[in-house]
């Protein structure tokens, strides 16, 4: 078992946790200490992103696990990440204005993404090349 820091403990303390429940559980045995320091280290080596881990195979998306290898329609679009790569999909974020999904997007001055079709209703003095 490897030795779980206080730092470590701070940053897992962080995310999503329910103390009470997670005090019950160690005190009632029901939550291991091998199993609390795994969860502890893995959150930390994550960067406190707790998901299912999945051994993606070579061109996998990082995120969602799809094939984005050459003559998968997920191959144009597809950035490095993670000694792998990402799909368009994943990359996508939503406007704040319209909530439609682009890859092609701007950031207001008060850090709103705002998709290139809603740019033009916007005030020019929204955005930092503008100021």
């Amino acid at each position: 078992m490897s030795k779980v820091t206080k730092e470590m403990i701070e940053y897992w303390l962080g995310t999503d946790t329910d103390i009470p429940e997670l005090l019950s559980e160690l005190a009632n045995g029901e939550y291991k200490a091998e199993e609390f320091n795994q969860d502890v280290i893995g959150t930390w080596q994550h960067g406190g992103v707790v998901r299912e881990i999945v051994m993606l195979k070579p061109n996998d998306c990082t995120s969602c696990g799809e094939d984005t290898s050459f003559g998968s329609s997920r191959f144009v679009n597809r950035i490095p990440s993670d000694d792998n790569y990402m799909c368009a999909e994943c990359q996508m974020v939503e406007c704040d204005m319209c909530d439609k999904k682009t890859l092609e997007c701007h950031v207001t001055l008060d850090g709103e993404w705002i998709c290139d079709d809603c740019k033009p209703k916007c005030n020019p003095d929204r955005f930092e090349e503008n100021v």
